[in-house]
């Protein structure tokens, strides 16, 4: 439920004319990285209830990434909004870091098991 709620967040926000705020937190780059990765951490947090962690990883990146996407197609639409291809690259880098981050600790934990003491 909070992933669905983020994403319509997300999605109102990527449509509005005027975004509450916009400006204060910096680069809108970074807003954009930051806003996906958040979403690849919640997809893989729901997919891996019912998919295997490393495809709920693959899954979750790929679908924070296209939303983003999805959302910087649809601004095109907006009168007030315009689609930007830096966006588009943070919101790839943003879910791409987040992934790697869960692959590389998933593959940790599970390398602690077999370690020879």
């Amino acid at each position: 439920m909070a992933n669905l709620a983020y994403a319509a967040a997300l999605l109102i926000l990527g449509l509005v004319p005027v975004v509450p705020g916009q400006g204060l937190v910096g680069s809108d780059v970074l807003v954009h990285g930051l806003a996906s990765g958040a979403q690849a951490l919640m997809l893989f947090w729901l997919l891996t209830t019912m998919i295997s962690p490393m495809m709920a990883v693959i899954s979750s990146g790929l679908g924070a990434f296209l939303f983003g996407s999805m959302v910087e197609v649809l601004q095109i639409f907006q009168p007030a909004r315009y689609f930007q291809l830096g966006d588009l690259v943070a919101s790839a880098v943003g879910s791409i870091l987040v992934c790697a981050a869960i692959g590389l600790l998933l593959a940790y934990k599970r390398e602690i098991p077999g370690r020879a003491g």
